[in-house]
């Protein structure tokens, strides 16, 4: 159905004035499930499916969409960007992705668990969480989510790519009580199946994080070896990553502009781009306007490397895409975004970096991360952990606050973690970092 729905489309585009086009056909199915109680407490499945055409004409880029399978409404979408066209900006240079070889041997779908299954995955999360302590008094939501997608690109220049893929996740909340207190405390994780996830493991986690952070009050200010979870250290990777994005250099808003080849980070930093890691959430063997995936350095040895780009940013800076078009959904046009951006781990442990602690904190937690401002990369951020002395964890905190600029923290960075974990496409370890103010 979906392969004669695109050739109808294709058809009709060929007969329009467009002088290059685009088909992006998406077909995809959802389930979830949440329990309460260890009863099911809500259970949701949706199915959809639909297009979006990009048009060129007279070196003017135009866009519309169609939401589910009704043809009918073909030539109103394909009159509208052809509207959008005539009313765009001039884009020289930029064409529709040709004809191109691209890896179509990848393990990306995987067949998803029947509800019972599903169910039971829920059900030993929460006793897992439940298990850790007579603290736990609440378990909600524990629930699961499968994705199934269907995706199919063609341009009139030759390019011709589909692929299924699957995305399976998990998620515990836990409140934990004691004395009056109250620490609530949240914990998941995705990944292609369902092998991949430990549930029990995310309920543990989860109800460890809640009843260690009972009684938790500010550290006094100063100084401090710094220790950053996995869970942080992704968030300021993210904060980074708006600096390596090529249409952010090229509007003059990223810190890195003109400084390819400098070392600015501290040298245990390795970061890439990698659409073609297996197994991993953000995999896939073309981006969202068809061209191939590729590996893209983007900081070697704190050295940096390169940044990412689509067609049209690559065009504007005279280099070629790096395969980094991304689409949020049917509704709108393709954007720069990242597949995979991971920061490669260290070789040890979480439980030596703290060992090597004389005074420190661990960061478990962020507060307010969205008043960073990613263009300046200045922060300042309410933050929860635990307190270190000569290696060992002692106290719980909360309260306190971390301010700083993130090409300097990443310049800071001693020693990497090798617990690297993927969170919703960026994958970081833990790292530690040397004498950070902290205030109280």
């Amino acid at each position: 159905m979906l392969e004669k729905m695109l050739d109808q489309v294709s058809l009709r585009l060929e007969k329009s004035p467009a002088r290059q086009w685009e088909i992006f056909l998406a077909h995809n199915q959802r389930f979830s499930l949440s329990i309460k109680e260890n009863e099911v407490d809500k259970i949701e499945e949706s199915e959809s499916m639909g297009l979006a055409l990009r048009v060129l004409k007279e070196d003017r880029l135009g866009f519309s969409y169609l939401i589910g399978s009704d043809l009918n409404r073909l030539d109103a979408a394909i009159h509208s960007a052809l509207a959008g066209a005539a009313a765009g900006d001039p884009a020289p240079g930029l064409t529709m992705a040709p004809a191109a070889r691209y890896e179509n041997g990848m393990e990306l779908y995987f067949a998803p668990e029947e509800t019972d299954a599903c169910l039971d995955l829920a059900r030993r999360m929460a006793g897992a969480a439940l298990a850790v302590s007579s603290k736990v008094s609440h378990v909600f939501p524990a629930g699961v989510e499968q994705k199934l997608s269907q995706t199919f690109l063609r341009t009139s220049q030759g390019f011709d790519g589909q692929y299924r893929d699957s995305l399976v996740s998990a998620y515990c909340a836990v409140i934990a009580q004691d004395k009056g207190q109250q620490e609530e405390a949240w914990e998941g994780t995705g990944a292609r199946r369902w092998k991949d996830i430990d549930v029990s493991r995310i309920g543990r986690e989860a109800a460890g994080k809640a009843v260690s952070g009972l009684g938790a009050a500010k550290a006094p200010g100063g100084l401090y070896q710094v220790l950053f979870t996995n869970e942080v250290a992704a968030y300021f990777v993210d904060l980074l990553s708006f600096s390596l994005q090529g249409d952010n250099l090229g509007k003059g808003r990223s810190q890195l502009l003109g400084r390819q080849g400098e070392k600015l980070f501290s040298p245990v930093i390795n970061l890439s781009d990698n659409p073609l890691a297996p197994l991993a959430t953000g995999s896939r063997p073309f981006d969202d306007e068809g061209t191939p995936s590729q590996i893209t350095p983007l900081i070697i040895e704190g050295v940096f490397s390169d940044f990412i780009r689509d067609r049209y940013w690559g065009i504007r800076s005279g280099l070629a895409s790096t395969g980094n078009s991304r689409r949020s959904g049917l509704k709108g046009p393709p954007q720069i975004g990242f597949s995979n951006l991971i920061l490669a781990p260290g070789k040890a442990s979480f439980d030596q970096l703290r060992s090597q602690m004389e005074r420190g904190l661990i960061v478990e937690q962020i507060l307010g991360g969205h008043t960073a401002d990613p263009v300046s990369g200045q922060f300042s951020l309410g933050l929860a952990g635990k307190l270190v002395e000569k290696g060992e964890i002692t106290t719980p905190v909360r309260g306190n606050a971390l301010a700083g600029q993130i090409m300097e923290l990443f310049a800071g960075i001693r020693q990497l973690g090798n617990d690297i974990k993927d969170f919703s496409g960026t994958q970081a370890p833990s790292m530690l970092a040397a004498d950070i103010a902290i205030s109280g």
